[in-house]
């Protein structure tokens, strides 16, 4: 299995776009606790989630790092 080429995007919703151009309609999230700190991709997943109902959103959050 070869190793997918690196994207680098300055803008929320270009890297949305390749996210799901690659991933597909069916995303799955996992997150650490992020204190009260905006995610500002999660929430434009959320958006599009949210205005697109063919699109699956699962997030999973509060995960610690630590064992």
């Amino acid at each position: 299995m070869s190793t997918p080429e690196r994207e680098r995007h300055d803008d929320v919703g270009e890297c949305v776009d390749a996210a799901l151009r690659r991933v597909g309609r069916r995303i799955v999230l996992a997150t650490p606790l992020a204190i009260g700190k905006p995610n500002a991709v999660l929430n434009e997943f959320y958006r599009r989630v949210a205005r697109d109902p063919s699109l699956h959103l699962t997030i999973v959050t509060a995960l610690s790092l630590n064992r």
